[in-house]
């Protein structure tokens, strides 16, 4: 039966890595995971080569024949669509109507006086 005993399969466990055995532990890793995606590439190329050639293959439908349509037909007058509503305007709503006229701003006091003197 195989040891569990870190100390025989692991030659120094509690011993820090190196900068180069770190470097060659990390390429290692990033060449495992690029390995598998070209291999995935492969696969996925060589199915979708086995599907296109096996949709090759089929014969392809005859294409349905268009038949011209009637000129009485195409003549015929088209049916008048109701009109649609003019789409409501967006922005300030409009200003009540109650019959008054709005009453007008007053002049500042200095124009008042000016405007009341001139018109004696």
């Amino acid at each position: 039966m195989p040891s569990t005993d870190p100390n025989k399969y692991i030659l120094h466990p509690f011993d820090p890595l190196t900068i180069p055995e770190a470097l060659l532990t990390a390429v290692c890793g990033l060449l495992v995971v690029f390995m598998m995606l070209a291999m995935l590439m492969v696969v996925i190329y060589v199915i979708s080569w086995v599907v296109q050639k096996i949709d090759g293959a089929r014969k392809p439908a005859a294409a349905p024949v268009k038949k011209a349509a009637p000129k009485a037909e195409a003549a015929a007058p088209k049916e008048e669509t109701a009109e649609k509503p003019a789409p409501k305007k967006r922005g300030r709503p409009a200003a009540k109507k109650t019959g008054d006229a709005p009453a007008e701003k007053k002049a500042p006091s200095r124009a008042r006086k000016k405007a009341s003197s001139a018109a004696e």
